[in-house]
């Protein structure tokens, strides 16, 4: 009788301990799976398009007509205003970004691009893109056919109505005295070509006077 007691005992606890140890070991892997679940969704969540972003819910459609654009790298040095006009130099890489015509534009992958804002020397959007930028600053700026390359085809390369991503648009120089800006637009130019322009320039204008001496 005290075997069958005994018994009895040792297999209620035998069979309550593990069983109740297995359940509490499955709960709370359920509870973690489903907490970790969620907190996946949300960082998801995170991820998607904010409406609030204008860069980030940009849609390549004919509704599109605005820029959008976000800051990589905030720079510290001279800044490119919205108004007036200034020696700029940029980097950059393109690709459209509308379905269809998706793909990397290397010939308009540019590592030192110098122009003049104001003065239409690149195209509206991209212009209106690095206004406010800092020299070291980087950005991304998507912009529309209407402030890009419009609804014919560019120089065989940029298609129709095309929207365009400016990836890594980053701001080399900005001429903050005219002598900066003659200096930028001798580097555009190319010193020695400049050099060569100034040496045939001068032989032209001495040239009469060489002449009446007879050293010509």
């Amino acid at each position: 009788m005290i075997r069958i007691v005994l018994f009895l005992l040792f297999s209620a606890v035998t069979g309550f301990a593990p069983a109740g140890q297995k359940s509490h070991h499955r709960s709370a892997v359920q509870l973690r799976q489903m907490f970790d679940s969620a907190a996946e969704m949300e960082v998801v969540e995170e991820d998607e398009d904010d409406p609030s972003d204008p860069f980030s819910s940009y849609k390549p459609s004919s509704d599109q007509t605005d820029i959008a654009f976000t800051d990589i790298v905030i720079g510290t040095g001279e800044e490119v205003k919205p108004t007036g006009s200034q020696m700029v130099q940029i980097s950059f890489e393109t690709q459209t970004i509308d379905g269809r015509y998706a793909k990397q534009l290397k010939e308009f992958n540019i590592t030192a691009l110098t122009f003049k804002t104001g003065v239409g020397g690149i195209i509206s959007g991209l212009e209106e893109g690095i206004c406010g930028m800092k020299v070291g600053g980087v950005r991304g700026v998507k912009v529309p056919p209407t402030k890009g390359y419009g609804s014919e085809w560019y120089r065989g390369i940029v298609p129709p109505n095309s929207h365009l991503e400016f990836k890594n648009v980053k701001i080399l120089k900005v001429a903050s005295t005219p002598i900066e800006e003659i200096q930028m637009k001798v580097e555009q130019f190319g010193v020695e070509r400049a050099v060569g322009v100034v040496m045939l320039t001068t032989f032209l204008a001495i040239s009469p006077i060489l002449e009446k001496q007879g050293i010509l």
